[in-house]
């Protein structure tokens, strides 16, 4: 290490361009990646307050769901387990929206 010190000749110019590169590089993928990670913290912030607005929806039950969401016409068969013939089908009402839903009977 001593006669390093010494040594008359210095960096040559291959070697100082080589460490820039490889510093260049480690720069832009630590930047990609922290864009990255911000990209994933605004999309996970968007979804849960979209189910968060879908869920409090759901729960009072004050708004129907987006009729896109729900087909027409969809019923619920309640069913006594001894007897088939006992069946009867129900109208069913859906509250909330995409993030989640929740149903009533009318």
């Amino acid at each position: 290490m001593k006669r390093k010190w010494n040594d008359a000749h210095g960096e040559t110019l291959v070697e100082v361009l080589a460490s820039v590169l490889i510093c260049s590089l480690s720069v832009a993928l630590l930047f990609s990646m922290v864009m990255a990670s911000g990209n994933m913290d605004q999309s996970a912030k968007k979804a849960e307050k979209d189910f968060s607005e879908s869920l409090n929806l759901a729960e009072a039950q004050t708004a129907p769901a987006d009729s896109a969401l729900i087909p027409p016409g969809v019923t619920v068969e309640v069913q006594n387990s001894g007897e088939p013939s006992s069946a009867k089908e129900l109208p069913v009402v859906f509250y909330g929206g995409r993030g989640a839903l929740s149903y009533a009977l009318p």
